[in-house]
């Protein structure tokens, strides 16, 4: 017979060309997604977490006076002060949480709506946007870096996927408080908490805290000594931050209602150079002779250390009391400009050769020349020196 019969005698119908193109093309995104997820699987289980990156690594050493408690000033890579969870306040722990990713403490350490909007973003050939969990900012910030391209949003859900499983999240909290960047030059919330409100992160009132955290969003645009917009735009995710601590059930209705509408008063923190003023000479001759003493430069700017020097406060500040005065009157009574007279002080303790006060000159930073440390002809100024040597070995003053 022509036709194929079928078992009713009905003549068998031929699959159409649509039929099969749909079923191979069933058949080919399977196997692509099969391969894709081994390739997946392999890259997941072979990727190690990398190196961090040195500079977030850091913390900032810290320069005294001889009591060990009045600071002189410090040295550092990355303002940072490393705090242990237990000393990170709980309401900035809830804060973050809530500013930033508030299924941290049950997600993976992955966003899957982050993903698609990243995977959506390159398909329309713009630059990788989607939203980051606390695990992959903190990968980003430790290990990778601020390029917006497809390889480096795939490591970097990689990397957090390996990372929310092998650590807590509280080793991941921990180091994301203390590695962020909070604007102002400061790094981690302790240096944050110094660097806007000049106190320890652990005095910090929840509505300092929720602004914190919320400044986490964008430093250089939340700012609000900036100016009315960022100010507005602060207020803005602020109350987005206390909305998601309602949501946690981490704050009532009725708390929320006291600080939901005002941020909290920033006050005015002196942000000088470092060096600035004559404590910069004091500064760099600790440093010079620590590096004389076998430190190495990232000991001395990024290893925390402690440094107690023989400097004296008390001593200091009449050093350079009387040496600027004396510059003064000599200017006035002399008829010369005080930027031409280079007035220098320093003051031992003759039993163990320390330095109690030193006066270089009245700014460091405008000219770093150490005129107390210059060798300069001394003039009338050895004359008592020449007079005790001369009544020691018995010659009178006549």
């Amino acid at each position: 017979m022509a036709d194929t019969l079928r078992a009713s005698g009905k003549p068998a119908r031929k699959k159409s060309g649509w039929r099969r193109f749909f079923t191979w093309l069933g058949i080919t995104v399977l196997v692509l997604m099969l391969a894709g997820a081994g390739l997946l699987g392999f890259a997941y289980s072979t990727v190690k977490l990398p190196d961090p990156n040195a500079d977030f690594q850091t913390n900032t050493s810290f320069v005294y006076f001889r009591d060990g408690k009045g600071k002189i000033g410090s040295y550092s890579i990355q303002n940072r002060q490393t705090l242990a969870y237990a000393e990170i306040p709980q309401n900035v722990k809830d804060a973050i949480v809530a500013g930033e990713n508030r299924t941290f403490w049950t997600d993976p350490g992955i966003s899957l709506p982050g993903i698609a909007r990243a995977v959506y973003s390159v398909a329309r050939g713009d630059d990788v946007v989607g939203g980051s969990t606390i695990t992959q900012q903190y990968i980003k910030v430790l290990y990778l870096n601020q390029e917006k391209t497809f390889s480096r949003k795939f490591t970097e859900i990689l990397l957090a996927a390996k990372m929310g499983n092998e650590l807590s999240k509280e080793t991941i909290l921990e180091g994301y408080l203390n590695t962020v960047y909070f604007g102002r030059g400061a790094y981690g919330i302790e240096a944050a908490a110094q660097a806007y409100f000049n106190i320890p992160a652990s005095k910090l009132t929840d509505r300092q805290a929720i602004a914190l955290t919320s400044i986490v969003n964008s430093p250089g645009n939340l700012d609000p000594a900036k100016g009315k917009k960022q100010a507005a735009d602060l207020l803005e995710r602020y109350q987005y931050t206390i909305n998601g601590l309602v949501e946690m059930g981490k704050m009532t209705e009725a708390q929320k209602a006291e600080i939901y509408y005002q941020l909290p008063k920033f006050p005015k923190v002196e942000r000088d150079s470092q060096l600035g003023g004559p404590k910069g000479f004091l500064l760099t001759m600790v440093q010079d002779e620590l590096k004389a003493k076998g430190f190495s430069d990232e000991q001395v700017s990024g290893g925390g250390l402690t440094i107690r020097t023989t400097f004296d406060a008390d001593a200091q500040e009449a050093a350079v009391k009387a040496a600027q005065q004396v510059t003064a009157q000599t200017a006035a009574t002399g008829g010369k400009k005080a930027a031409n007279l280079h007035a220098g002080l320093a003051s031992i303790d003759v039993e163990t050769g320390g330095v109690l006060a030193l006066y270089g000159g009245p700014d460091f930073v405008k000219n770093s020349r150490n005129w107390a440390t210059t060798p300069r002809p001394t003039g009338s100024t050895f004359k008592p020196y020449a007079l005790g040597a001369a009544l020691d070995q018995g010659f009178t003053l006549t």
